[in-house]
């Protein structure tokens, strides 16, 4: 039976309705939904009676393709799996539509079909695999006049679908500095890259392309918390956009605070030495910082300027309160004093109960007026003399600081003896003013005393041998003659003389 012109022109109507196609597209690619995306929805629309002209498709952002047919149609979407290669459709084999108590048959098909395969899941929808990716397909929706009387009852819609390639996941971005307040790293051409907080949370930033290598930096908020930095490829006319890689990294913490001072303690015509603290790190450039607080290998005659901070730990932001010393080192090599070359000079063979000199030398610079910042110098400052353990002179100091100075003592008695000389040197530094000293130490000379050549020591000596005599051996006599009869004979005789005499 042949089909009224006016059944056919309804039918035509609902073709037409057809032709107008949404298509939209949203990310499926595994990746944490939680995370910003910057892919953009596309439209298909067009198409007509007999074969659609639909527009070309991309997926800028996964691999879903919905598509609105009408009313009187329900809704086709076709499903692309993660790589492109199958399309699976939500309409069921056998799906019709009714006019006017006819039911007619839509029916989905592809082009190219070659090598493609159409099959059936188990709800009976209908998938198109072994495609090819990158390859531009027309996805085709015809309603089918089964009926030999209504041959001539047909039409379809079409929409083309260009499979994007596959990209390779990126490495994970790489830090380069890390702050209390930031986060800087490393940027490719190509990527995109975008932060947010430990749970996934944004912290404002959207996904933020490069077009030039470089560095990227975040501004956080919080101090020493987890952050993670995500990078992936961004989508073209051939690929879709990679999946994720990403990184967690930990802000540090606010730099140290306290206080010190940044002073000089020597200096050389090659080298700078500044007082040392335990957590303060030094520099000579302003960019490196360790804790070595001389820097050596200086030009002579040459201004430098010393930087100090407090050291950060680890986690820590290094600290920004710097402070500097400009110091020039000197024209020329520094005088360094020697023990060596310190003498203790005095005659052996002095006389005892006489005064007794020496004279005592140091090491310095010829001109210690002329000293320049870092010459040394050893100089005499007390004496002290001694027989054995006993003093023979208190310690004595020279008030003038010379580098000659001469002392005297007296060693009293009138045997030979050997007498010490104690000298105590100051070693000094010069520090751009003064002379200041730096340690202490002791050295001696041991002086023979005489006895000779002196006619007054020679009475001394005579007399002093007599009373030696008589005081060892005067006495010893008179004991032993008490011991024996000599005293009676002796005064036996003395009577005897008496009476030849009378």
């Amino acid at each position: 039976m042949n089909v009224s012109k006016k059944f056919i022109a309804v039918v035509m109507a609902m073709l037409m309705a057809l032709s107008c196609l949404v298509v939209s597209v949203s990310a499926n690619d595994g990746t944490d939904n939680t995370t910003p995306s910057t892919g953009e929805s596309s439209t298909v629309s067009d198409g007509g009676e007999g074969e659609g002209t639909g527009e070309d498709t991309t997926f800028a952002e996964g691999p879903v393709l919905k598509v609105d047919l009408s009313e009187e149609l329900d809704e086709l979407e076709l499903e692309l799996d993660k790589e492109g290669k199958t399309i699976t459709t939500n309409f069921e084999k056998g799906t019709t539509v009714e006019y006017e108590g006819v039911e007619y048959a839509l029916e989905v098909s592809i082009a190219p079909s070659k090598d493609v395969f159409k099959s059936y899941t188990e709800d009976d929808f209908c998938v198109f695999s072994q495609l090819v990716p990158g390859t531009e397909y027309t996805v085709t929706v015809s309603v089918v006049d089964e009926t030999e009387d209504n041959k001539d009852v047909t039409g379809s819609t079409s929409a083309k679908v260009k499979l994007l390639l596959a990209q390779a996941k990126p490495s994970a971005p790489v830090p380069v500095e890390i702050t209390s307040k930031s986060i800087k790293i490393s940027a490719a051409v190509g990527l995109l890259y975008t932060i947010t907080d430990i749970n996934g949370e944004s912290v404002g930033y959207d996904w933020v392309s490069v077009t030039k290598a470089g560095a990227i930096e975040f501004e956080v908020d919080g101090e020493g918390e987890k952050y993670i930095v995500y990078a992936k490829k961004a989508a073209t006319d051939t690929h879709y956009e990679s999946e994720e890689a990403s990184i967690t990294v930990t802000t540090k913490k606010p730099a140290p605070t306290g206080d010190f001072k940044l002073e000089l303690e020597d200096k050389t015509n090659t080298s700078i030495t500044v007082v040392a603290y335990e957590n303060v790190e030094y520099s000579i450039d302003g960019k490196t910082y360790s804790k070595t607080n001389k820097f050596t290998g200086l030009k002579a005659d040459t201004q430098y300027t010393i930087y100090a901070r407090l050291i950060a730990n680890a986690d820590q932001d290094p600290s920004d309160a710097i402070k500097t010393l400009v110091v020039k080192t000197n024209a020329k090599a520094n005088f360094e004093a020697n023990v060596k070359n310190i003498k203790i000079e005095a005659a052996d063979g002095q006389y005892a109960n006489s005064e007794i000199k020496f004279t005592v030398t140091g090491h310095a610079p010829a001109n210690m007026n002329e000293a320049i910042y870092g010459d040394t110098r050893i100089v005499p400052v007390a004496y002290s003399v001694t027989f054995g353990d006993t003093p023979l002179k208190e310690a004595t100091t020279w008030d003038t600081v010379k580098l000659t100075q001469n002392g005297s003592f007296t060693a009293p008695g009138y045997e030979e003896k050997v007498v010490t000389v104690r000298v105590k040197f100051a070693i000094e530094e010069y520090k751009g003013s003064e002379w200041k000293e730096a340690s202490t130490f002791v050295e001696t000379k041991d002086v023979k005393i005489g006895r000779t050549g002196d006619t007054g020591t020679k009475i001394l000596e005579f007399f002093e041998g007599i009373f030696n005599f008589l005081f060892n051996t005067v006495p010893a006599f008179f004991a032993e003659a008490l011991k024996s009869d000599v005293w009676g004979r002796l005064f036996e005789v003395i009577g005897n003389i008496g009476k030849v005499l009378g």
